[in-house]
């Protein structure tokens, strides 16, 4: 409830659905946590979980918990968080509790408490039923089709997955057949890892289409390419030198690189 003038839309209304989709998460054996964000009529849900999960599975949940919205009197679903969920861009922001960006606000925490006195809690209260948060196990986000986020395996494109015999023609020019079976290796890594690749092409728009195009022509799969080196388990680089501990090993390696 962000605009007062929204005769649509009720603080009570929204209260009364934020209560059910909780008291479900409740029932369900979740630990979510209710606030009252703006002190106008919004709210926000909250599930911790206590491992990564993959951001797909969960939304699909989400969906499927508020899919009842309009029998709960509203007129549209709630947003959801995370709004997106490409790894290159980062969706709706959700805001962290506490003050309100724009006005006198600070949020409080529906009180769970059977025979609480007090509905929310506020202050010193609130910030100690946020602490005490049980996260959400990942044998109980299974149950319900959440998936745990796999480790990503990042990976070069050229002499890695592109056999780059041509050498370097310009960032969106690649003329060279597939290493062999670099398709079949890719399609078992997934099995276990997020697949991405990222290359020095990726620093223009045509390169990142060009190599997409190439991936899409030989029938390779993967999770993302990249503009930017992600963090990963492991860089897979076929210009890599290892560092083993010792520095004067790993510069006379530098200097023998490929003479």
């Amino acid at each position: 409830l962000h605009d007062e003038d929204n005769l649509s839309v009720t603080a009570e209304g929204n209260f009364v659905a934020a209560k059910a989709w909780w008291s479900r998460l409740n029932e369900l054996g979740f630990d979510p946590l209710l606030f009252d964000s703006n002190g106008r009529g919004g709210f926000h849900i909250w599930v911790i979980f206590e491992h990564p999960m993959r951001t797909k599975s969960v939304r699909r949940y989400a969906e499927q918990l508020v899919s009842d919205f309009d029998k709960r009197g509203l007129d549209r679903p709630p947003d959801l968080f995370p709004g997106q969920f490409r790894r290159s861009h980062y969706g709706s922001w959700l805001r962290l509790p506490g003050r309100h960006h724009t006005h006198e606000h600070f949020s409080r925490v529906w009180n769970d408490e059977p025979w609480a006195e007090e509905a929310w809690l506020a202050g010193h209260d609130a910030v100690d039923r946020i602490l005490r948060t049980r996260p959400a196990p990942r044998d109980l986000c299974a149950k319900l089709g959440m998936e745990p986020s796999r480790k990503t395996v990042c990976l070069d494109f050229d002499g890695v997955i592109h056999s780059y015999r041509s050498g370097w023609l310009g960032e969106a020019v690649i003329p060279d057949p597939p290493i062999h079976k670099v398709d079949l290796a890719i399609k078992q890594l997934r099995k276990h890892f997020r697949v991405v690749v990222y290359s020095a092409r990726c620093r223009s728009e045509d390169g990142i289409e060009a190599v997409r195009d190439w991936l899409a022509k030989h029938n390779i799969e993967v999770d993302d390419v990249c503009v930017h080196k992600p963090p990963a388990f492991v860089y897979v680089d076929d210009r890599a030198v290892p560092f083993t501990g010792d520095w004067d090993e790993t510069i006379a390696n530098i200097h023998a690189f490929r003479k």
